[in-house]
């Protein structure tokens, strides 16, 4: 199925932002959608470090499951809810992140005999 906008579309940031969020339901919808959203990925990346703008990483209160260094962290928009740039394999969502964080805490607060 083609697709056209019923209306002219402003060559703006404003409008083009605008006729993204007006139809992004149905963009999702489409065959080229993960094709799409990897192009949006690669164009943030790319502007970030043209821009000098990094995102914003909130350091967690956990080690890494893989290295036991604590570097875990949460980037703004990454979509994971803690990562470790040192081990790539690492990336957690909110349940696994929310599942470690739990583990290591109980861990803590066991005693261990010696």
């Amino acid at each position: 199925m083609t697709w056209s906008p019923s209306r002219p579309v402003s060559r703006t940031v404003t409008g083009l932002t605008r006729y993204l969020l007006d139809y992004v339901e149905w963009s999702c919808h489409q065959m080229w959608a993960a094709d799409f959203a990897e192009e949006l990925e690669g164009l943030t990346k790319t502007l970030r470090r043209v821009s000098g703008i990094e995102p914003v990483k909130v350091l967690l209160p956990v080690t890494c499951p893989t290295c036991d260094l604590r570097t875990m962290v949460r980037e703004e928009s990454s979509g994971w809810a803690a990562e470790y740039r040192y081990c790539p394999a690492v990336k957690l969502s909110t349940r696994e992140y929310s599942q470690l964080v739990s583990a290591q805490a109980q861990a803590v607060s066991t005693p261990t005999e010696v």
